[in-house]
């Protein structure tokens, strides 16, 4: 493992869980990597690389619905678990960009959505998502809603 000038480099060949904090670049060659909690910094498939050698299949992937992580969750194929913070703010631009966003998710079995700031009705918001996840066999839905969200509740 080093570290230079903002770069972070990864070899660790046993390694089963990453969550990496703000690094201008990282390199992960860990072919035992099974979890991956993407919460600090965005997503960059230019300066945030996983080696092939990583594989396609996560166990867990922790991240968000939002531009830039979206790549992140086309980086890995199949993931047993999905676990998604879904943030929208209001306005027609806005949702339609999460519908581009989600277009193409990893396949999953479980699928975890945490709705943290959402200005649109939740229903359709949830199953755009749900019909994206090929093969979801369980949906867990965390609404942490602020009160001003809560006319959306029932739309």
């Amino acid at each position: 493992m080093g570290f230079d000038e903002g770069r972070l480099e990864v070899a660790a060949p046993e390694l089963r869980s990453l969550c990496p904090e703000s690094h201008r670049s990282l390199h992960v060659a860990a072919p035992n990597l099974s979890e991956l909690i993407w919460h600090f910094h965005d997503y960059d498939p230019a300066r945030h690389q996983f080696a092939e050698e990583a594989g396609r299949h996560l166990r867990r992937l922790v991240t968000s619905t939002n531009r830039p992580e979206a790549a992140l969750m086309r980086r890995f194929d199949v993931v047993d678990e999905l676990n998604v913070r879904v943030s929208i703010a209001k306005g027609t631009e806005e949702y339609e960009r999460y519908l581009e966003d989600i277009k193409n998710l990893s396949k999953c079995q479980v699928l975890v959505v945490t709705l943290t700031d959402i200005e649109h009705p939740l229903m359709p918001t949830v199953l755009h998502l749900l019909a994206k996840c090929v093969g979801t066999r369980k949906l867990v839905v965390d609404l942490r809603f602020t009160v001003r969200q809560y006319v959306h509740i029932y739309s």
